[in-house]
């Protein structure tokens, strides 16, 4: 028994205590303001230079998807960019992450440069973390599909815009403290009125 107690002692010792996990702080009015400002400023501003990076990703995709060739997958581009980039003398490279759904972030981050710079006419398609240069079919399939993306998110920031709105707006509360649904617009406080001699109601002293 009391060697038993003794393991046990020995596993919690080395356990680390646990850390209380530190709450987010909730922001005031005018720092949600500052959030949401600059937001907006980085939603839709002037595509950056392209980098020795982006020239990079752009022939390796362009030289090997350009014959009706197969799409590239992102352990193809980032072995084809970094040796590009160690045959040109850079020292920048693509980092590539074995245990994730999305191999390497800095590509997407890269391609999207790529379709959103004048300085290049054609268009990366990106389509289940493969990448292609497309035709005209395809550009406007991957416009398509963008646009239908664009159309759920704004979609979705509506209903929450709504869900905000309704703050602080009254609400039916029954008796047993339940919130009323109810599919009428307005509440009717009164009877309606009879139409007919059968709906007239029963003044005292009559038997029906």
């Amino acid at each position: 028994m009391e060697e038993a107690k003794q393991l046990v002692n020995q596993v919690f010792a080395t356990v680390e205590p646990l850390k209380e996990v530190e709450q987010p702080k909730p922001m005031t009015k005018e720092e949600l303001a500052k959030k949401v400002e600059k937001l907006e400023s980085e939603t839709v501003k002037p595509a950056d230079p392209l980098t020795p990076l982006h020239w990079s990703v752009y022939r390796a995709i362009r030289e090997n998807t350009l014959g009706r060739n197969p799409p590239l997958t992102q352990r193809q581009v980032v072995d084809l960019v970094n040796a590009d980039m160690e045959k040109m003398g850079h020292p920048e490279r693509l980092p590539y992450v074995e245990n994730d759904a999305n191999h390497c972030r800095k590509l997407w981050d890269l391609v999207q440069d790529i379709n959103d710079s004048p300085e290049i006419e054609k268009v990366i398609v990106v389509y289940k973390y493969t990448y292609f240069l497309g035709n005209e079919y395809e550009t406007e399939w991957y416009r398509c599909k963008l646009r239908s993306d664009a159309i759920r998110k704004l979609v979705r920031a509506a209903r929450v815009a709504q869900k905000t709105s309704r703050n602080g707006q009254g609400k039916l509360i029954s008796c047993h403290g339940k919130v009323l649904e109810v599919d009428i617009d307005f509440i009717e406080a009164f009877p309606p009125i009879p139409n007919s001699e059968e709906e007239k109601p029963q003044q005292e002293g009559e038997t029906a």
